[in-house]
């Protein structure tokens, strides 16, 4: 079975006051700090066995730092869960 999640959950409005509308940019660390919360508590009711960060963003919002080159085809654990870093 897999649970797909993403780190930011919503879009904010822009800073200038406009709806995020279709475009697709990086969450900021700010909007991931804020969503954290909501990411820490579907992860201890799923409980998996395994993390995949599909991407940089996901990886850094994990609290991995590196190139997602540099991450992948390393173990590495948050919260306690084996988890891997590969390509979106």
């Amino acid at each position: 079975e897999v649970y797909i999640s993403n780190i930011c959950k919503f879009r904010p409005m822009t800073e200038e006051g406009e709806d995020q509308g279709t475009r697709n940019r990086k969450p900021t660390e700010v909007e991931m700090r804020a969503c954290l919360p909501f990411v820490t508590t579907e992860i201890s009711i799923v409980q998996p066995r395994c993390l995949v960060a599909l991407g940089a963003t996901a990886a850094e919002g994990l609290g991995l730092s590196g190139s997602v080159s540099s991450l992948r085809g390393k173990r590495h654990q948050v919260r306690g869960i084996p988890t891997v870093v590969t390509f979106h």
